[in-house]
């Protein structure tokens, strides 16, 4: 029996594929959101307001369900999920399922989302000794380029700061459906395992440049700029200084690990059975997106 799922983060890049994957697998499912009305109405699927912060309204929304899957926002407290593992626990949950980030470690540069989510898997490892835990360590979201697309549209380019490094940019749809199925499994299937989640080729950023360009029938430039550049272009378009600082570092953590060799790993379609999403395929789903 998979039980009743509490799913946190439901409206972000991966949760709308994560409830409806497991709404198609006939799950009973909670969506503790900040926002009931943007979660998708579904078979099976109840969404509740509610905000993460206030523990004593998210440890009542919690009671009576079997397994939590943890992905928060909070950039700079992910520890923080530790007491919602905690209170998610000593609620009845039986299972933890949390969302981090590939190479996560406390051991990364302070700040760095690979030292936030390291941080973070400890502690929330510490909070639960008692109970399987499952920890998913994604890579580079393709998603992610869509913040692009009006760069795209009235500049045809595309910047990055990831120079010659070779990334295997996951679909967020694929995050999902591992999570689905590990959510939906025998607990004992994927307890105490760290998977980190790839895309099934790694490419340079002039490669996934051609593939757009290909796609949507147009020159785009593929355009590779230092991190301090990549700083001030993120903060004229609104991101705060120190959340751009931590997007830019991705640069650097990626032409530090993935320059000179291509990793890729088989775990979704271990998890899964079917080979991720390509970059291609992410594409010709969203080329409008680009036009």
């Amino acid at each position: 029996m998979t039980g009743k799922i509490f799913v946190l983060g439901a409206t972000g890049a991966i949760g709308p594929h994560l409830i409806r994957a497991l709404a198609a697998k006939g799950a009973t499912v909670t969506a503790f959101v900040r926002s009931a009305d943007k979660v998708e109405k579904l078979a099976g699927v109840t969404a509740v307001g509610g905000d993460i912060h206030d523990l004593a309204a998210f440890t009542a929304a919690v009671q009576g369900h079997d397994r939590i899957f943890i992905l928060t926002a909070d950039t700079f407290n992910y520890a923080y999920e530790a007491k919602l593992a905690a209170a998610a626990v000593a609620a009845g949950v039986k299972h933890v399922v949390k969302l981090s980030a590939i190479d996560a470690s406390d051991n990364a540069e302070v700040g760095s989302i690979t030292h936030s989510h390291g941080v973070a898997e400890k502690a929330v490892l510490a909070a639960v000794p008692n109970t399987p835990v499952t920890i998913l360590r994604p890579g580079f979201f393709i998603q992610n380029i869509l913040r692009q697309a009006a760069e795209v549209k009235f500049a045809s380019s595309l910047t990055s700061n990831y120079g010659q490094a070779r990334v295997a940019f996951i679909d967020a749809a694929d995050i999902a459906d591992v999570a689905a199925t590990v959510l939906t499994s025998p607990i004992d299937e994927y307890k105490g395992l760290s998977l980190t989640l790839t895309g099934p080729e790694a490419l340079t950023w002039d490669e996934v440049v051609a593939l757009l360009s290909k796609e949507i029938g147009k020159p785009i430039k593929a355009v590779d700029v230092d991190d301090a550049t990549q700083v001030k272009g993120l903060v004229s378009h609104g991101l705060p200084r120190r959340n751009a600082w931590q997007y830019a570092h991705l640069g650097y953590y990626v032409r530090r690990s993935f320059t000179g060799n291509s990793f890729t790993t088989g775990n979704v379609e271990f998890v899964t059975g079917n080979k991720p999403r390509t970059v291609a395929q992410f594409f010709a789903q969203n080329r409008a997106a680009f036009l």
